[in-house]
């Protein structure tokens, strides 16, 4: 388990949401979104975070609207 000063920092950059995004649903979608809301704890504004993440996600996902709006929703506190 990482300390949450390593979290920050490695999600500080939000370029390994790619990799998160590969990974196969449903069960990837439940990766995604607990990784994201565990981080998210760990910075100073979660739904800041979440928002910047969400985002980063639509450019990720632009060509699978469906899995997104799934996984957006997941992101919700």
């Amino acid at each position: 388990v990482c300390a949450p000063d390593e979290v920050r920092a490695f999600t500080a950059s939000l370029d390994f949401l790619h990799l998160l995004a590969a990974l196969p649903p449903p069960a990837g979608d439940e990766v995604v979104t607990a990784c994201l809301r565990r981080a998210a704890s760990a910075h100073a504004e979660p739904e800041a975070f979440l928002l910047s993440a969400g985002q980063a996600l639509a450019g990720e996902m632009s060509d699978d609207v469906r899995r997104l709006n799934v996984l957006l929703r997941g992101l919700r506190p």
